[in-house]
């Protein structure tokens, strides 16, 4: 399994990725330990769910169900464990290419001794086909905007490399500049209450082969 999803930038500020919905119960699996999870429409009629581990104990497969309306779940398909690490990122991702109208996943956890539980439920935005054929980075929400203080923004990037990441207030006054490195996958990434001043701010997110600039307003 290769950390490098490819994926295309279409459109940053229109870009959405699948959001936990509280359709039921989160229900923790007990010897699995999923950090990231989420889905992408891939195509007219495919969906594809990408996830990611840490921990993996006594643990067997990955059942990935689908549903329209969170009460009933049919199964998608089957993910064997890449190994019972106690440490470690595994990486995870399924297409399904008969989703159609589907939208709503979860995964089913299923241990050695038969035993079972649940992840989350995600919902995947429909509205936008990714192409999987780019080698660049995607940005995507920025939220709250308007904001009162800080501001999360969403990336997903398909490597590993350093970011350099600064604000400006409406006069072109530095705020913030820090560079950070930042792994493979979906990241949130936090800017402080401290680095926005009241009015328009503006962005900008550099790597060598990216520069992106986005607006934030501070009320």
């Amino acid at each position: 399994m290769t950390k490098n999803i490819l994926l295309l930038i279409l459109f940053f500020s229109k870009i959405t990725f699948a959001k936990e919905v509280n359709y039921s119960e989160k229900i923790e699996p007990k010897v699995v330990r999923i950090i990231e999870f989420f889905g992408l429409r891939t195509g007219i009629k495919e969906r594809t769910i990408y996830w990611k581990t840490n921990e993996e104990k006594d643990f067997d497969n990955y059942q990935i169900e689908r549903s329209i309306d969170a009460k009933t779940f049919e199964i998608a398909g089957t993910v064997k464990s890449t190994g019972n690490n106690k440490s470690g990122d595994n990486y995870y991702e399924f297409a399904d290419a008969k989703s159609n109208e589907y939208s709503l996943y979860r995964l089913k956890i299923v241990n050695l001794d038969g035993t079972w539980s649940y992840s989350k439920i995600i919902k995947v935005d429909n509205t936008i086909i990714i192409n999987l054929n780019t080698t660049e980075a995607i940005i995507g929400n920025l939220y709250p905007n308007p904001t009162l203080s800080s501001v999360t923004i969403e990336m997903f990037l398909i490597k590993e490399e350093e970011w350099n990441i600064s604000t400006y207030d409406i006069s072109g006054n530095l705020t913030m500049m820090q560079k950070n490195v930042l792994p493979v996958g979906l990241i949130r990434y936090t800017i402080g209450d401290s680095a926005l001043k009241q009015g328009l701010n503006i962005v900008i997110l550099e790597s060598k082969s990216t520069t992106i600039k986005k607006c934030i307003v501070k009320n």
